[in-house]
């Protein structure tokens, strides 16, 4: 069986070579031997081999209708039970005119209008990361189009991942150049946006614990207009069963809530529209002039004040009250996307800016003004969430830095593997570690205390790129360390944000194969003759032999089969500790030594992640001072 197995690998790997062959000949791989001298990192251009430049994938409308159905679910369930509690909020006190009736629903109309329809539907859908969208989904789109990150990991060769990019128009470029400047130039503004970032995705957070417990409380409490034996204690009991049986499903997956409810939400949706419609007709069908804005005007005149107070009852047609300042940040993430990305005529901005975003502030306005009377609940609940993220954020960054500032750079990782009293054992081994650019300062710790490396050598660094998914044949990106015999390699494994980390065992399989697939792309090229005049290369045998280059790639590989012949892979990496350094304010102290450490210790680590076996794996104890 192993040998049968072994003569279908190589047959495999004879076919590869053939491939690669074809690929060269045919230019598919850039022909140029200049290499680039040694540096201290990834950022400047590296080998990178990847061609396949992802396929557009047009969804079926069997698939679109599955998703729509779903989103009746989810999405529309929050607009649909809006009425329950939508008139009571804004007339608490009662109607005092007959015409704010119309006001008040010309308000809810065009609030639907241009903040659901026109913004939501036309223009962020169309602001998404590659079918994702939220707040997250538009800050990479910045991130990507400008350095506005402020942990310093970005590479050029991110940029040619697949879907990386977006295809964008051309013109206004002065602009755009201009915004992308500012951005990448202004700490300020970097923090900022990672702030409005958290603070949004905070404020959904917020508005998911309060939104369900409004939502089913208020449809129990309209049970009691038909059982006028509920008390408000029964109606509270009943809601809290039906919220656990919920949060009990939810942990299955979305799609399956989605499921489940838009049946009945589909049927609510009918009925609510049903009687609306036979309302209208029976009683006063004069109320389609709400359509007319000029009651929205006569309302404010009449109430002022009062009319402004009730525009945070008129948002919860739209949205639960937390949501009203992901609405703010959303509209200037857009703006920011509108110059620098669409480069948008510069009057729709403003056109925008005047009608939608001032509308939002105005909400806004309003919902603060509610601040005392229980709108702090879902801001307590986004600070608690916005400071763990800013925390995490605080002392990654601090962390990263410091290795930054402390890595082992190219050239002396080639001084350490080149010396003799480092012994090289056999056997295939993985340093792990966060750092991008350049080489943990953990290596020399380990190499300090035990004076031996494996015989393959493989520095692994986990990277998040501001994407959601990265293809498959984009997740590895390798770069040998010269000379080759040393066979030391570094390779960044790249994340987005949506990606789940897989296992060990595929993860191994993967990397073991775009290591090989690698090595012999490697080989080829470092072989081609200086020109690129493909007629004189394949006819001049004398200076490039196909068979010598293949026996040279086939060793290479063959030395890497040794090295996991000898066992399973070992892994390495740091057991590392963050504390502030010596005279740091009181506040850093609490915020690294013990908030950010205690993070740490709450979330699983790479070796728990990629449920890498216990008996191969040696961690390697070390402490920053940031």
């Amino acid at each position: 069986m192993e040998e049968e197995r072994s003569r279908e690998e190589h047959h495999v790997d004879q076919e590869i070579l053939e491939e690669q062959k074809d690929d060269i000949l045919k230019g598919k791989i850039m022909l140029s031997r200049k290499k680039s001298a040694i540096r201290d990192s990834f950022d400047l251009e590296a080998s990178k081999f990847t061609t396949n430049q992802g396929l557009s994938q047009v969804e079926d409308w069997k698939t679109i209708t599955k998703l729509a159905f779903q989103s009746i679910g989810v999405v529309y369930g929050d607009l649909g039970t809006s009425p329950l509690y939508v008139l009571p909020c804004i007339f608490p006190t009662g109607i005092k005119h007959n015409d704010d009736i119309l006001g008040v629903l010309s308000l809810i109309f065009y609030s639907l209008m241009l903040i659901t329809l026109i913004k939501y539907v036309f223009i962020v859908l169309a602001a998404n990361d590659n079918g994702d969208g939220g707040t997250f989904a538009l800050y990479s789109l910045l991130c990507r189009h400008a350095n506005a990150s402020l942990t310093p990991n970005q590479q050029a060769e991110d940029k040619e991942v697949s879907n990386y990019r977006l295809d964008v128009p051309n013109q206004r470029l002065k602009r755009a150049s201009f915004v992308k400047s500012m951005l990448e130039n202004s700490q300020t503004i970097k923090f900022f946006i990672l702030f409005m970032t958290m603070l949004g995705t905070s404020m959904v957070l917020g508005d998911g614990i309060l939104t369900p417990c409004i939502s089913v409380l208020s449809a129990v409490g309209g049970v009691k207009e038909a059982a006028s034996g509920l008390t408000n204690n029964m109606i509270m009991w009943i809601s809290v069963g039906i919220l656990i049986v919920l949060f009990q499903i939810q942990r299955f997956g979305t799609d399956k809530i989605g499921y489940s409810f838009a049946p009945i939400l589909t049927i609510w949706f009918f009925f609510i529209g049903s009687i609306g419609l036979f309302n209208f007709f029976k009683y006063d069908p004069s109320v389609i002039k709400a359509i007319n804005p000029i009651y929205i005007i006569q309302y404010f005149k009449r109430n002022k004040k009062d009319a402004w107070i009730s525009l945070g009852g008129v948002i919860l047609c739209l949205t639960g009250i937390a949501v009203a300042f992901v609405f703010t940040i959303t509209s200037t993430f857009l703006v920011l996307v509108m110059v620098m990305i669409w480069k948008t005529n510069m009057c729709l901005i403003v056109i925008y800016a005047l009608s939608i975003w001032l509308l939002e502030l105005l909400f806004l306005s309003s919902v603060l003004y509610k601040f005392m009377d229980g709108g702090y609940l879902p801001l307590l609940f986004a600070m608690g969430t916005m400071t763990i993220m800013y925390l995490w954020n605080y002392g990654y960054r601090k962390k990263y830095i410091y290795e930054l500032d402390n890595k082992v750079s190219l050239v002396k990782l080639v001084e350490i593997a080149s010396d003799t009293s480092i012994h090289r054992i056999p056997g295939l081994a993985l340093f792990y570690t966060e750092l991008v650019p350049g080489i943990s300062p953990i290596f020399t710790h380990y190499v300090a205390n035990i004076s031996s490396l494996h015989s393959v050598l493989i520095f692994i660094s986990i990277k998040s790129l501001p994407i959601c998914t990265v293809p498959l044949e984009d997740r590895f990106l390798f770069k040998r360390v010269e000379p080759h015999e040393l066979s030391i390699f570094r390779c960044i494994v790249r994340y987005g944000y949506k990606d789940a980390i897989i296992e060990w065992e595929p993860f191994k399989e993967m990397l073991t194969i775009q290591l090989k697939d690698f090595i012999r792309k490697d080989v080829f090229m470092s072989r081609l003759p200086h020109t690129t005049n493909m007629a004189s290369y394949e006819s001049d045998d004398n200076e490039f032999s196909w068979l010598r280059t293949q026996e040279i790639a086939e060793r290479e590989v063959e030395k890497v089969d040794e090295a996991l012949n000898v066992g399973d892979i070992v892994h390495l990496m740091g057991e590392d500790e963050v504390v502030a350094s010596k005279g740091s304010s009181f506040l850093k102290k609490l915020a690294i030594n013990y908030a950010y450490n205690w993070l740490r210790r709450s979330v699983r680590q790479v070796d728990e992640v990629f449920m890498i076996p216990r008996k191969r794996l040696l961690k390697v104890g070390i402490t920053y001072d940031v």
